[in-house]
């Protein structure tokens, strides 16, 4: 019975050790860049100044409307789908010096959405665990990181690239 016992144990140790995981995805440098850049006028934004109320959670978009004719690669629309975003990221104009090329390989236009998520946080915000007739609602922290993992599911599958619609990663923006 110990043996039985000491081989079990041997078995289930042994076990983790074999799993089978699988390889990570190998991502487009252009990809990683044009994201990068991205992110790069993301952050340098002007949330704490403009948003002064108490909600505590802001989604928007930025829509790029990018097409080519021949060799030559032009944006011919940037929307932001609230007319705030325009003085959040007052350097949204940086979108249009990008390199989107890698986007147009096999396709004359590509709409590009770019979700932001700005999570007001600070102190003047909703509290963390704001109450509805006594009951907790869920913390704002906790639905963030939640609604970031969602849309980061959305733009991590690889076949979008192929589409005319592409969803880049969600930028978040925290307000301390």
């Amino acid at each position: 019975m110990k043996v039985f016992k000491i081989l079990l144990l041997l078995i289930a140790g042994f076990i983790p050790l074999h799993s089978f995981a699988q390889e990570p995805i190998a991502q487009d440098p252009k990809k990683i860049l044009m994201e990068k850049e991205i992110g790069k006028i993301i952050a340098k934004n002007n949330a704490r100044h403009v948003i002064k109320d108490s909600i505590a959670l802001y989604i928007y978009n930025i829509k790029l409307k990018v097409s080519k004719k021949g060799e030559k690669i032009k944006i011919n629309r940037l929307l932001m789908s609230d007319p705030l975003l325009y003085k959040i990221i007052p350097d949204h104009k940086r979108l249009y010096n990008i390199d989107y090329k890698f986007l147009l390989t096999d396709r004359n236009q590509v709409t590009l959405i770019i979700p932001i998520i700005i999570a007001n946080v600070a102190e003047r915000s909703v509290s963390e665990y704001d109450r509805q007739k006594g009951v907790p609602l869920i913390p704002i922290k906790s639905t963030f990181r939640q609604i970031d993992k969602a849309l980061t599911r959305i733009a991590s599958d690889d076949k979008q690239w192929d589409e005319n619609v592409v969803i880049t990663m969600p930028y978040t923006i925290k307000i301390e």
